[in-house]
């Protein structure tokens, strides 16, 4: 995750996050141009493993 949101500051965008709580806990970043999701099952392994696997975190493209 930090190479991600590293690779997006270095483009000098910098993302808009929230932790939401409905029936799980969730992660909303929000770039410009795509909105990543990330689940509580997912930020537990991340936490876990110190690693994440950005081809795995669902997202919405925008326009």
């Amino acid at each position: 995750m930090r190479k991600l949101l590293e690779g997006y500051k270095n483009s000098h965008v910098e993302p808009k996050m929230r932790l939401t709580a409905g029936d799980e806990l969730m992660l909303v970043i929000s770039f410009p141009d795509e909105v990543i999701i990330i689940n509580e099952e997912m930020l537990l392994s991340c936490i876990e493993e110190k690693d994440l696997d950005y081809e795995a975190i669902p997202r919405a493209i925008t326009c």
